[in-house]
């Protein structure tokens, strides 16, 4: 297996040079293409667990989420895993099922392998892992899922506005009688979702569901 050393004197620059391209820093191009075609000259494969060792840091990303079945779910998964995999990360994911008594041994599971950040996707407001998200020292981020913690972040879609605005859509085109499926309520999303029709059939005093 070839060493940084070796993948220096190939590309003609130092160690040091090395070590800073493979850590993401920005360096000149010239450098920086003569590097990568030593490494690409050399086969040279990085060990990240030495790598993650001396940085204190195992370059993986927890993703916890409700349900990994859904078509919506894998969706969001294979995009995940694309983002974290281009930044030299992997995914390590884990699911509850909707069962809320695996949220606490899911967190743990995932925090015993040194994540060095945490998504969380479609938890519920009333989430049991909030207390230990709240708790958390490395970043966290929860899709689709409003939170009042001080150290996660919130991604939500505006679901309210988006249906609102189709059903608006729907009603212009002159239809009198629309019906909607909507999923439980104990769902962010889908309360969002159902708040929006409701509010576009208040302004459409015609209109029957």
């Amino acid at each position: 297996m070839s060493s940084v050393k070796e993948v220096a004197e190939v590309a003609g620059v130092s160690v040091g040079t090395v070590s800073r391209y493979l850590n993401g820093q920005q360096l000149k191009a010239a450098n920086m293409a003569k590097i990568a075609d030593a490494i690409q000259q050399l086969d040279y494969k990085q060990n990240i667990i030495a790598k993650g060792l001396k940085n204190n840091q195992s370059f993986s990303i927890g993703l916890l989420m409700n349900s990994i079945s859904s078509r919506f779910g894998a969706e969001v998964v294979s995009g995940i895993e694309a983002i974290v995999e281009k930044q030299g990360y992997s995914l390590l994911l884990s699911g509850f099922n909707g069962d809320a008594q695996l949220v606490n041994q899911k967190i743990d599971y995932l925090m015993a392998h040194a994540v060095d950040g945490l998504i969380v996707f479609l938890a519920d407001e009333e989430w049991q892992g909030m207390e230990k998200l709240a708790q958390m020292t490395i970043p966290v981020v929860s899709i689709n899922s409003p939170n009042q913690l001080v150290n996660v972040d919130s991604i939500l879609v505006n679901d309210r506005t988006s249906v609102k605005q189709a059903i608006q859509h729907i009603i212009s085109l002159g239809h009198q009688k629309i019906g909607m499926i909507t999923a439980r309520q104990t769902d962010y999303g889908a309360r969002e979702r159902l708040a929006g029709a409701t509010e576009a059939v208040a302004l459409a005093p015609m209109f029957h569901w």
